[in-house]
Order: structure tokens, then sequence, then C-alpha cells
């Protein structure tokens, strides 16, 4: 039921396989408008795992059509984003830039998931692919109710 859920509004959850042996796993939640989860776990096969917590996200663009959920919820949805990560020396690990490239699905709570191609630079290697992004955005929504 609604009441015994978090109060997220904003929600994204993205991975990445940057090679056979790192995986990058990016999250942003805020509840009420404050920043509760900012980070990047990066996860390899061959050493410890590393977490950095000085994280930037950006939508750049948003997709032109807003997206209704079958609950009547609206909800803009980002086409063109970044991340930018940097260790606790402020030296940069990773820069990342990224443009949705397949249908959104609804479905992930009450938002949605997709995949998106990316460029990025982590730890000074370049580095193209594909991603997954799980993604809500409810912060917005008196804006669509007035």
């Amino acid at each position: 039921p609604e009441p015994y859920k978090l109060p997220l509004d904003f929600f994204t959850y993205q991975i990445i396989n940057l090679n056979e042996t790192t995986q990058l796993l990016l999250t942003k939640a805020d509840i009420l408008g404050q920043p509760v989860a900012y980070t990047l776990h990066v996860r390899h096969t061959d050493q410890a795992a590393e977490v950095y917590t000085n994280v930037e996200f950006k939508v750049i663009s948003h997709q032109i059509d807003d997206y209704v959920s079958p609950s009547g919820k609206k909800m803009r949805l980002p086409q063109l984003f970044s991340w930018s990560v940097k260790d606790d020396n402020g030296k940069k690990v990773l820069e990342l830039i990224a443009e949705i490239d397949s249908p959104y699905r609804y479905g992930h709570g009450i938002g949605y998931a997709g995949s998106y191609s990316f460029s990025a630079v982590y730890l000074n290697d370049t580095a193209q692919g594909r991603g997954y992004i799980e993604y809500i955005d409810v912060e917005d929504q008196k804006a669509f109710e007035d």
C-alpha cells in the first residue's frame, strides 16, 4: 500500500558492463527533493569493488512526449544525460554521456526502464557501449497537475 512505500520522488539506477571485468552501477535517489543516495559502485571480477559518492547526474534533454503511467502519473523521461564522478581527492573517475536508444517500458515500480548507448572516459580510458536504466521522476508532478 502507498503509505508503506518510501516517498521517493526521484530514482535512477543504471548498469553498464564497461568490459569483461568491470561493471558500473550508478544510483541517484531523492526523497522529498533531498538526495539520499548518489553513488557509483564499480564491481570488478579481478579486484575489490570501489564506491564513489562525489557523483553528479544531469539530464541534458528530455523525450519529446511526456509518458503517462497506467495509474495516470505523468513523467518526463530523459533522452540525453550525463554522469560525472570524482574520487575523494577531486580526481575524475568517470565522465559519461548517454542517449536513450530504445523505447522506455513501464513497470519499474511507478517508473520506466530502458537502454542507452554511451561514450565515457573511465580512469583515463575511453569506452563506448550500452547501458540499462531504471527511472522514476515524480518531483514535477505539481507542474503537471496545475
